[in-house]
């Protein structure tokens, strides 16, 4: 690159490494050995200069809980506030929502973090013993639980409620009740367990129980809603005009449906799967699909199915593959050879951003793009990742280098570069470089809309 053909030069980033430059009324990214980082195509090209590697007012209010020392004592902090008191004297890290602390000659007390609200910086704890091979504790040894300050150490197991506060399961020879924080008896520990819904919206307060091998559903007090009498119970939601509401998907004799509260049944229980999520059901080996308010809207014809969002279903029938709305074709059924793919998770439709190209995983986990007007191959799977907006596609390809790839003229608008981050917006390119230090400079590249 000859420096006379540069026509003007904006500003210095990260230490002398990178310039942005305007060659005519194009601008660009030149590194330091002359060498183009980004070429100029772009009509706009707007760089910010982060410390320490972060964008605090992106960042800050998504802070994860860690381990901090005080006074040669380790608790859990958000935000620099002790979130659990520094009284341990050992620390291990092993996962991000997994922290093990001890005191001197006790068991390690591990702190799985479950999702909390990160914006009022609390989060949701269960606490488990192990031992110093961080070996879960069994109850053979006949070691009993409870909470420094709170419960006396009497119990085979407790567990504090995820979803309901201030309550506490707790297992006594084999059967479990619930207390709450005061040490005060709700539930008698008569049941063969009693725990959360997965989910933690739950809006009715109801938790599950079982009895000898049936689950139902009580209150934290023990009145019970719904009577032991179901294989498998899990809270699902339907959204309303004006709220979402709670329902329970059960199963009987491996056949699943619905039921609301006082166990009216919602959605027949008949069938070999319902995935209320991603909006179908199966029977006898084949699948339809569900509107919003759970009722059947096609017939059983499907061979696979899954569930691409905004109300699209990818389905599979006769060995082709097409797209579903509203019970209409997006895109009719195009064949593609099934010794590519694995099922219907190997690919990504988007209604929104490329509904005339489908993303492909191959057997390799190498992803490519088809057209669905033709089917044909547009891009055979050589890419190790992808997204599509419109006709751009970003990619990263086998070597861990991301590139922009203008799918409508088949040819790079950003050649393949090894780069922090990037990403595709509808109306820019945003990508992150790493500098000097823990510098970093981030680019936005301005686009038509695409």
């Amino acid at each position: 690159m000859e420096r006379e053909n540069l026509t003007q030069i904006w500003q210095m980033f990260c230490k002398d490494r990178f310039v942005k430059v305007k060659v005519g009324d194009k601008f660009g990214i030149l590194r330091k050995d002359e060498k183009w980082l980004i070429e100029p195509k772009f009509d706009k090209i707007d760089i910010k200069y982060v410390e320490n590697g972060e964008d605090a007012s992106e960042y800050l209010q998504f802070l994860k809980p860690y381990v901090k020392e005080y006074d040669g004592k380790f608790g859990i902090a958000v935000c620099g506030e002790f979130i659990v008191p520094p009284i341990y004297d050992y620390k291990e890290d092993f996962l991000d929502n997994l922290i093990y602390l001890a005191k001197d000659y006790e068991p390690y007390v591990c702190f799985e973090i479950r999702d909390g609200n990160r914006l009022e910086r609390t989060y949701n704890f269960t606490c488990y013993i192990y031992d110093i091979n961080f070996e879960r504790i069994s109850n053979d040894d006949e070691t009993k639980f409870g909470i420094e300050g709170v419960f006396e150490p009497i119990f085979d197991d407790i567990i504090p409620s995820n979803v309901i506060h201030k309550i506490f399961y707790v297992k006594i020879d084999g059967k479990f009740g619930i207390i709450d924080d005061k040490n005060r008896i709700l539930v008698e520990p008569i049941y063969d367990d009693i725990h959360d819904f997965d989910s933690y919206n739950i809006y009715n307060n109801l938790l599950i129980f079982k009895k000898g091998d049936k689950f139902g559903l009580m209150d934290k007090n023990g009145k019970i809603s719904i009577d032991a009498m179901y294989n498998y119970i899990d809270a699902v939601f339907r959204k309303t005009e004006y709220q979402e509401k709670e329902y329970y998907q059960v199963e009987i004799d491996g056949k699943f449906g619905i039921i609301d509260i006082n166990n009216n049944i919602v959605l027949e229980i008949i069938y070999d799967e319902v995935n209320v999520p991603e909006l179908y059901v199966k029977l006898d080996n084949k699948f339809a699909i569900m509107d919003d308010s759970w009722n059947i809207i096609s017939d059983f014809i499907y061979d696979d199915i899954s569930y691409e969002g905004d109300g699209v279903h990818l389905v599979k029938i006769d060995n082709k593959i097409a797209a579903i709305k509203d019970n209409k074709f997006v895109f009719e059924p195009i064949y593609i050879d099934e010794k590519l793919y694995d099922n219907l998770w190997s690919f990504d439709f988007s209604i929104d951003y490329s509904p005339d190209y489908v993303i492909v995983r191959d057997k390799e986990w190498h992803r490519g793009i088809i057209s669905t007007k033709t089917g044909e191959w547009i891009i055979k799977p050589k890419f190790r990742w992808l997204d599509i907006k419109k006709h751009l596609a970003h990619v990263n390809t086998m070597d861990g280098k991301d590139a922009i790839f203008d799918i409508k003229n088949m040819c790079y608008l950003i050649p393949p570069i090894k780069v922090q981050d990037m990403k595709l917006f509808n109306d820019k390119i945003k990508i992150e470089v790493q500098g000097n230090f823990d510098e970093l400079m981030c680019i936005d590249i301005t686009l038509d809309k695409i």
